[in-house]
């Protein structure tokens, strides 16, 4: 039952710009689920923001972008650039217990 946390922000590739300049400041934490290989992303709220917060995307299996099958552990490393329907994820940082199963791993 473990889960892997980490900390993300949104970011622009080329040709898929951010849909709002405020997303750049936002922050997010990413859950990847070990048991069933499914993944959510939580905004925790941010005072005067203006944005509430919250569930962004519920558990799921995400597809890989451009390539046959779903997101694993090892598409998710501290410093990558994950694409999630059709936003991309820049992984900041990861918990404790997420950075000893990565080394483990």
């Amino acid at each position: 039952n473990k889960v892997l946390r980490f900390s993300a922000r949104m970011v622009p590739v080329k040709g898929r710009p951010l849909w709002d300049p405020r997303d750049a400041q936002r922050r997010f934490i990413i859950s990847f689920f070990l048991l069933d290989g499914k993944l959510s992303i939580f905004e925790p709220r941010q005072v005067n923001s203006g944005i509430p917060g919250g569930k962004f995307l519920e558990r799921i299996k995400v597809k890989k972008e451009g390539e046959d099958g779903y997101l694993t552990d090892q598409d998710l490393q501290i410093g990558k650039v994950v694409p999630i329907f059709a936003r991309h994820w820049e992984l900041l940082d990861a918990d404790n217990n997420t950075c000893k199963y990565m080394e483990a791993h």
